[in-house]
């Protein structure tokens, strides 16, 4: 869009074409490939621009308030744009999730470019209920009462070879207590006092092997994966806006709203605030004559 297109816009319908056009615009790449750091700072430049004056390109002193701010959800003070970082981390998960729940997937067995931060969420948010033991990895799942291996015997865990790790399921684990194969090189007195950590965890752990593993989404309602239930748990701990509903939810024009959010932002040039600063007071005063 053209410079002079965008400062015709009012501020609520740039709000309306970011939340609906430009944000979305990345999702399908963010998707399948983690876009550059880089490249989310230049788009995220642009929006800010775009926002608060209609440019392709501001000062900080004209942005009334920080990005970061803007890109929250309504219920944690922001405008609800979303933040494509969070998005970025949100959406890949999709897919080492249906790795796991969906093996009828036309891809499965096909070598999937590896996301780390992404499998790091999923082991996080996943809930796993272990019953056969042939789609849960012994060494890399919390599958015993929420915690890893890892968690547990950190040393035993550093001598298993990545291959192992990335390929030992719990029922070849389990059986002949073949997991004790894993573990190369010598073991010192913590290492021994560590095996017996796990034997202790495993003896007590009980699982039923007629059942199929099972994953449920920490979050979800439904305990399936969305991206927007991962998505809103990115922001768990995260102060929350009171006032959210008597702006957002009011009959009121979204123009109105953005000032009321603005002024409970304390981020206008009230009276008290030009005083403050030490600039004359404007008093506008208005009769109606009869």
């Amino acid at each position: 869009m053209p410079a002079w297109q965008g400062g015709m816009i009012a501020r609520e319908g740039r709000l309306t074409i970011i939340k609906s056009v430009i944000t979305a615009r990345p999702i399908h790449h963010i998707l399948v490939e983690e876009a550059p750091s880089w490249l989310l700072e230049e788009i995220i430049k642009g929006l800010r621009a775009f926002f608060w004056a209609g440019k392709k390109s501001i000062n900080g002193g004209q942005c009334l308030v920080a990005w970061d701010c803007i890109s929250k959800p309504l219920c944690y003070g922001g405008l609800g744009v979303k933040d494509l970082r969070l998005q970025g981390l949100a959406l890949p998960v999709r897919w080492e999730w249906l790795r796991r729940t969906d093996p009828l997937k036309l891809w499965q067995g096909l070598k999937l470019p590896k996301d780390t931060a992404a499998t790091e969420l999923f082991h996080s948010l996943a809930n796993i209920t272990v019953g056969d033991g042939k789609r849960v990895y012994f060494w890399r799942d919390r599958w015993i009462n929420g915690r890893k291996i890892d968690d547990i015997a950190p040393r035993i865990c550093q001598l298993v070879p990545a291959r192992r790790k990335n390929s030992r399921l719990v029922a070849e684990a389990l059986s002949q207590n073949a997991w004790v194969t894993d573990i190369a090189g010598g073991l010192d007195t913590e290492g021994y006092a560590q095996c017996v950590r796990i034997w202790v965890e495993l003896s007590s752990f009980r699982r039923d092997p007629q059942a199929p593993d099972t994953f449920s989404w920490i979050g979800s309602r439904s305990g399936q994966y969305t991206a927007k239930d991962t998505y809103k748990l990115l922001f768990h701990g995260t102060y929350r806006f009171s006032m959210h509903k008597p702006i957002w939810r009011s009959s009121a024009p979204t123009k109105c709203k953005i000032f009321s959010w603005l002024a409970l932002k304390k981020r206008l040039w009230t009276s008290d605030k030009r005083h403050k600063h030490g600039a004359k007071r404007v008093f506008h005063m208005s009769s109606r004559g009869g």
